[in-house]
């Protein structure tokens, strides 16, 4: 064994709560893997839980990724890395989760469907970029990505004298983070903060190889205050998709319990 291991072996010494963070990590899949499987059962599900029920589902599949990749943090601390990607994803999911719980309004859902189509813009716009160069190229395949923005996409383009992409105000995180200030969930914008120390791994840049090597117990911590955040998130898409009120307080526990990792983080 070299050095490097040994003295990797003495960080993670350190941090003798990671095999409880594993623990809510496998508690939090075996749950959402039930609900999830639960709510396919369901007939005509409102547009809102379809669309929580897809997020829930990235969170499921982000943090069984996060764990699995644990195994290889475990043994060498660069996996960090692919980990702290993983999270911003999970971040990002988290805050949409926040911000589309403004609009739910179940007698009409005219507003949450208007921010569906802002988040639905950016890849809405690719489409019809691919279609222009199709259309210049004389491709006539065109047609094919046109009948699909119009079947996924109908809230962001028009069909009057031909296949037109709407003009639509893209949402960013940052503008989804200012619409929670002066709301119930004005103290969940904290989380972005996470998001932007998750996005400096996002690109290369001068300070990459700088962050790989940085401290592995400072970024331990702020992968369990970001598991607090996206517990919460999973929280509340439970509570939006109207499941088993049961159900639900056993996600209520796994996120209070994420105390038991750093007890200096409050329950949220």
């Amino acid at each position: 064994m070299t050095m490097e291991h040994l003295n990797y072996n003495h960080e993670l010494r350190k941090i003798k709560s990671i095999e409880t963070l594993r623990k809510l990590f496998s508690e939090f899949i075996s749950l959402a893997r039930d609900i999830l499987t639960d709510f396919n059962n369901q007939s005509n599900p409102d547009f809102h839980k379809i669309v929580y029920q897809n997020l829930l589902q990235r969170l499921y599949l982000g943090i069984s990724a996060i764990d699995i990749l644990f195994d290889k943090f475990l043994k060498n601390k660069y996996f960090k890395y692919p980990i702290a990607i993983q999270m911003r994803t999970c971040i990002l999911d988290s805050i949409t989760i926040a911000y589309l719980a403004l609009f739910i309004d179940k007698q009409n859902d005219t507003k949450f469907r208007e921010q569906v189509c802002k988040l639905n813009h950016p890849l809405a716009r690719e489409i019809n970029d691919e279609i222009i160069e199709k259309i210049k190229n004389r491709d006539s395949k065109y047609d094919e990505n046109s009948k699909l923005a119009l079947s996924y996409f109908s809230d962001n383009f028009t069909n009057e004298g031909g296949i037109k992409l709407k003009k639509v105000k893209e949402l960013k995180p940052s503008d989804m983070v200012k619409s929670l200030k002066g709301t119930p969930l004005e103290w969940y914008s904290d989380i972005y903060k996470l998001y932007k120390h998750y996005s400096k791994y996002e690109h290369y840049n001068s300070i990459s190889k700088n962050l790989i090597e940085f401290d592995v117990e400072y970024e331990f911590d702020n992968f369990t205050f970001s598991t607090a955040f996206i517990f919460q998130a999973a929280y509340m898409t439970m509570q939006f998709m109207e499941i088993d009120k049961e159900k639900i307080e056993k996600m209520k526990l796994i996120r209070d319990r994420i105390i038991e990792v750093e007890p200096t983080f409050d329950k949220i």
